[in-house]
């Protein structure tokens, strides 16, 4: 009989979860921040407030926006003149617009996604939707299925009113649904529209101003899955970790209220501090398993709330003004769209390093990190290491182990070079086909020279010829050969822990 462990073993994953394709849209309407201070007073009937326009205008001109899109329109806003006050009853006007648009713009960004993918959409086995744009039931990721004409048992996910730390968590589920389903394919769409937010200007609230200077609408979406079918998907990023935290004594830094009068938004003026005081600790937290703490040796997608935390964060971390290319640029181009911003800067930064030839698309870099914070203050971090086994060597050092080693195939393999080379292990063992998409022999060549850098470990390095990912426990009982090369690296797995588990 079959145990519950070899059904729950059967159920999981290989390897780690990887986006396997990228797509990103946005309305039509193009709004030049330039003539945009112009516009918002005209429309909203608020010329008179003189002294607040030029403030407004200042705070257009700071931005480092050139353009946004937005979905309202001159015609529209003149069809609902109560979204145009600041305190006017206008939620179903609001409503009408985002429960019908938000899908839409989503199902645009999900078909680009999905034809880079190249696989037919009845694969897709899990959808994660999300939206600080509205509430409706059935929810976007309903309507959404719908348009897409998804298979009608997917996995739904519908999250709302998360705000702009959202596109971090998204990953996180998808990362967590990829890696322990094994096969799936999990569909995740962020779309906003800022029909829930957008009003007149007040004297009194300038917080609410801040918005109207740097809020955008845009979708983007991805497709992640783990153990990538080889020559037919092509893993663009890994997704190793993800964490997320309150930071301390942020309580009312960022609100978000629906209203009568739609979604209101308020911020405390030190936002930029309290993520920039915060920001190491929840990256060493991260980074220090791995030995990293030079912040500039990874690549950075961050999301752009605005140019002063950017320039908070950039200064507290001593980064270079490089490293936050991609995010500036999508802010210069798109402005704020809260949750999916992460995602079109992913986007913006495979792009650019494809097109100098870089060797990642992290800008030719191995690890990364991408974060977003939103309403709470919370913070939410993705990014590559190898957490868990950091976990377990520190628990077992803890009941008195003096000496640990580590044996991984494929991937395993990779995480246990990483482990050897900062010092976390006595002994390593990797087991590689010479096929993987996660290790071409570049990459093969560069772990074994880790390897043999490190004398102390004690390393052996076999490379199976002929065989792919997974060879030693997904391969046809039909093919002696797939038969030989599996059972002898499991020899060779016996005869490692013959030598060493005493």
């Amino acid at each position: 009989m079959v145990t519950v462990e070899e059904i729950r073993r059967a159920q999981r994953a290989e390897g780690p979860a990887t986006i396997l394709a990228i797509g990103t849209a946005t309305p039509s309407n193009c709004v030049d921040q330039s003539a945009y201070p112009d516009y918002y007073f005209r429309i909203t009937n608020s010329e008179h407030m003189t002294d607040l326009k030029e403030k407004f205008k200042r705070m257009c001109e700071k931005s480092m926006i050139k353009k946004r899109y937005m979905h309202l329109t001159e015609d529209i806003l003149k069809e609902n003149p109560n979204m145009c006050a600041y305190m006017a009853p206008s939620l179903d006007a609001r409503q009408d617009i985002v429960v019908v648009e938000v899908p839409k713009l989503g199902k645009e960004a999900a078909q680009k996604a999905i034809k880079e993918w190249g696989q037919p959409k009845s694969k897709i086995t899990h959808l994660v939707f999300c939206t600080t744009s509205g509430v409706d039931m059935p929810g976007a990721d309903y309507q959404l299925t719908k348009l897409l004409g998804l298979r009608p048992s997917v996995k739904r996910f519908m999250m709302y009113q998360q705000g702009c730390f959202a596109g971090g968590t998204v990953l996180r589920m998808a990362k967590d649904l990829a890696e322990n389903n094994a096969g799936a394919r999990v569909l995740v769409v962020c779309s906003e529209i800022t029909a829930v937010t957008f009003r007149g200007p007040s004297e009194s609230h300038l917080d609410s101003l801040v918005g109207q200077a740097l809020f955008g609408d845009g979708a983007a979406a991805v497709i992640v899955g783990s153990d990538p079918v080889i020559g037919v998907e092509r893993p663009l990023f890994q997704l190793v970790s993800a964490a997320q935290t309150l930071l301390p004594d942020s309580h009312g830094a960022i609100d978000g209220h629906l209203r009568e009068v739609g979604l209101t938004f308020h911020l405390l003026k030190d936002v930029p501090g309290l993520i920039s005081k915060h920001i190491e600790k929840s990256l060493k937290e991260a980074f220090d398993p791995l030995g990293i703490s030079d912040w500039n040796s990874v690549f950075w997608i961050a999301h752009p709330g605005g140019p002063a935390i950017l320039d908070m964060v950039e200064e507290k971390l001593g980064l270079k003004p490089e490293k936050l290319r991609s995010t500036r640029h999508v802010l210069s181009e798109y402005g704020n769209m809260s949750s999916a911003c992460v995602l079109f800067i992913l986007d913006e930064m495979r792009k650019s390093s494809a097109k100098e030839g870089m060797g990642s698309t992290g800008e030719g870099l191995d690890w990364g990190v991408l974060f977003g914070f939103g309403p709470g203050l919370t913070v939410e971090t993705v990014d590559k290491g190898c957490e868990d086994a950091k976990t377990i060597i520190a628990a077992l050092k803890s009941k008195g182990v003096s000496k640990i080693g580590a044996a991984g195939f494929c991937w395993g393999g990779m995480v246990t070079v990483r482990l050897a080379k900062f010092d976390c292990i006595e002994a390593a063992v990797v087991l590689h086909p010479e096929f993987d998409h996660l290790a071409p022999p570049e990459l093969l060549k560069e772990l074994g020279d880790i390897l043999s850098a490190k004398p102390e470990v004690d390393s052996f390095v076999k490379i199976f010829p002929g065989v792919g990912h997974g060879w030693t426990v997904r391969y046809n009982d039909d093919d002696e050969f797939a038969v030989k090369s599996a059972q002898e690296s499991h020899l060779d797995m016996l005869s490692w822990l013959t030598k060493y588990v005493k």
